[in-house]
């Protein structure tokens, strides 16, 4: 009976190293959860003003092509037009 008593007794001591094992990982992981929220809460606005500013380094860069396109026609039309001149 003594060693069946004994062996209830760690059990229960490590039950309840156990317990207190998992209410310390249960109190670190809500903490990393809070400060992960924080950190989400603080990132958002960058990542929404960078994802606005590719967007107008996109459009700028399409019309900046399109502006090259339509200048180097009327160079060719110039050039055209000169040569027609001169006859």
């Amino acid at each position: 009976m003594d060693d069946e008593t004994a062996e209830i007794e760690l059990l229960e001591q490590n039950l309840n190293k156990t317990r207190q094992i998992s209410q310390r990982m249960t109190s670190i992981l809500s903490s990393f959860d809070a400060r992960l929220v924080k950190l989400e809460k603080s990132i958002l606005p960058l990542y929404t003003s960078t994802q606005l500013l590719t967007r107008r380094s996109n459009n700028i860069e399409s019309a900046l092509q399109k502006i090259d396109e339509i200048a180097s026609y009327h160079e060719g039309v110039a050039a055209e037009e000169a040569l027609i001149l001169r006859g």
